[in-house]
Order: C-alpha cells, then sequence, then structure tokens
C-alpha cells in the first residue's frame, strides 16, 4: 500500500501495536525484520517509474518534473504536505474532516460510535482506533485539495465499528426476519440517498465539448485552451487517444502569450511544448478557445470564427 500512496504510512503505528500485543519476539529476529524493510522498499521502489519516466525520451507528455521532486525529498518540510500548525489543523481542517465524515456517514456515525463500546477485543478496538486517528491527524496536516479522498481509511474503520453495532444489535432482536429486513434496508437506503451525488453517466459535457473541437481543428492545428484542465481534456485525446498523429498539440492559454502567436504565425519563432519537451512543428494552423479569445486581441492579430462555436482561428491581418 505504500507503493500506492504515501499517506499510507499512516497505519504504521496499528501495525507496530498489533504486532507488539501478539508477537513482540517479533521485533527482536533480524530476519523478520529485514524482510518488513524488504517490503516497504519493494513498495517504495514503485516510485522509481518518476526518474524512469522522466529520463526516457520517448515519454510523450511529462507532468512532473523529477528535480522538484528530488528537492521535496532532501527539504521536506518546504513542500505543500505537514506544514500547518496544530491551531490552524483545528481551526481549519478540523471542520472540512468533521463535514466530510458527516457527508458520507450521516447518522449512523451515532451506532458506528456504540460501536466502540460493544466490540469484547480490547487489542482489536485499540488497532482499529490507532488507524482511525492516525489518518485523520495524517490528512488533517495535508494542505491540498485532493485530501478529502485520503479519508478513506478512516471510513473503512467506521464501517466495521458500525458492523460491530449492527451484529450487536442483531443479537439483542433475535432471529425475527422483519428485523433482519429492517437491517438489510440500511445500506439500500444510502444507495438511494447518494446515487445521485455519485452518479456520473450523464457528465459527458467536457467529452462532447473536446471532441467537436479536435473535429472543427482538423488536422495540422495548434489548439490553445482556456485554463490547464481544458487543455487536460484535450491532451487526453492527443496523447491517450493517440489524435496526435493528425499533427495536432494543445497548451493552455497562460503558457503562450499574443506576441508569441504572431512571431509563430509570422515564422519568426517556434514555441517550446514545456510537458512535451519538444519544439512545436512549424506551420500550423493556431486556434484559440472562444472563452480565452480576449487574451488574444491584438492589433497584430485576427480572430475568425471556425467551424466550432467553441473555437476562434487566429491568423494575421
Amino acid at each position: 500500500s505504500f507503493g500506492n500512496h504515501q499517506v499510507m504510512i499512516a497505519l504504521l503505528p496499528s501495525f507496530i501495536f498489533w504486532v507488539w500485543v501478539t508477537d513482540r519476539r517479533s521485533f527482536l529476529e533480524p530476519r523478520k525484520i529485514l524482510w518488513v524493510i524488504g517490503c516497504v522498499l519493494l513498495g517504495l521502489a514503485t516510485y522509481l517509474y518518476i526518474p524512469w519516466r522522466t529520463n526516457d525520451p520517448a515519454t510523450a507528455y511529462l507532468e512532473l518534473n523529477t528535480q522538484a521532486w528530488l528537492d521535496y525529498l532532501r527539504h521536506p518540510g518546504t513542500g505543500i504536505a505537514f506544514r500547518l500548525g496544530l491551531a490552524d489543523i483545528l481551526r481549519q481542517r478540523l471542520p472540512v474532516a468533521a463535514g466530510i465524515v458527516w457527508k458520507n456517514i450521516s447518522w449512523l456515525l451515532l451506532p458506528a460510535i456504540f460501536g466502540i463500546f460493544v466490540t469484547k477485543n480490547r487489542r482489536l478496538n485499540i488497532f482499529l482506533l490507532l488507524l482511525l486517528v492516525t489518518d485523520l491527524l495524517v490528512v488533517m496536516q495535508l494542505d491540498i485539495p485532493e485530501a478529502d479522498g485520503m479519508y478513506l481509511p478512516a471510513f473503512l474503520v467506521m464501517a466495521i465499528f458500525l458492523g460491530f453495532a449492527l451484529e450487536w444489535l442483531a443479537g439483542q432482536l433475535g432471529k425475527n426476519p422483519r428485523l433482519a429486513w429492517g437491517l438489510a434496508i440500511v445500506p439500500i437506503f444510502f444507495l438511494w440517498l447518494n446515487y445521485a451525488r455519485i452518479d456520473q453517466s450523464e457528465h459527458s459535457l467536457h467529452d462532447q465539448r473536446t471532441k467537436l473541437i479536435l473535429r472543427a481543428a482538423g488536422r495540422d492545428a495548434l489548439i490553445i485552451a482556456d485554463d490547464y484542465e481544458n487543455a487536460e481534456y484535450l491532451w487526453y485525446y492527443l496523447l491517450g487517444e493517440n489524435l496526435q498523429r493528425r499533427n495536432l498539440f494543445a497548451l493552455p492559454d497562460y503558457s503562450i502569450t499574443a506576441e508569441q502567436v504572431r512571431q509563430y504565425l509570422a515564422g519568426e519563432s517556434t514555441p517550446y511544448l514545456k510537458l512535451q519537451r519538444r519544439d512545436l512543428p512549424p506551420g500550423l494552423r493556431v486556434y484559440v478557445m472562444a472563452s480565452a479569445a480576449d487574451e488574444f486581441m491584438d492589433d497584430e492579430l485576427v480572430l475568425r470564427k471556425s467551424g466550432s462555436k467553441y473555437l476562434l482561428e487566429v491568423i494575421l491581418p
């Protein structure tokens, strides 16, 4: 799991506790310790993929700068993670974490808390609570937008405690089939409650728009997107679906200026595609998404309609 995401380091205190209370002699056996270290290094070795792809000239798209990654390893305290103080965590991150928990579990949080107290296995309780608390503390320290999804280990523990509570309740109520059906309705109820929020089947606007843009651009063209996300939609098709074979390229608007576009159209210079580590081929038509047109309003450039309402072609007067 450490090779899947570094946040899994939050599991370590729970694992250490479990080994300590079940077979603490393992801490004194070099062979077992070496096996554990080897497994950790094996998981960590998956990150060698980053410098490997960075140094491979055939890499079509390079999102991460390896040097920046190595700088972070040399100076881990200077990144965007693990820099919040206790006051910031309590004031900023704790309310967010509480909101996420309530949004996903709602009133079932109450029986989940009850499940802590009905569990007879004290060791198991401590193991699960350590996992829960450590994951919450580590994730609340991460000052990054995607941190919300890293609460999944905590949700897993809450679901286990909820299971303990429902098992206890079923034991108290006996073998009444009506009550059993009542308990079975719980997950069905939450499926009904949350399905509209998680259903993505109708969310195809970006896909349809991107296809229309690519169809309008045709071949031998540069498309300037209005932001990074829309550039990524284009890169998905150009690189992932190999539409770049049509000599199509994409850039976000912030990486090229109106003057650079003018110079390119006039044959005076060639823009560098940083993420693809190559120069833009000469002689391409240039399009800009209509929502970014204002940035290319220039006396030395003309914007005219294309085959799509989303695109304007940029030409010299």
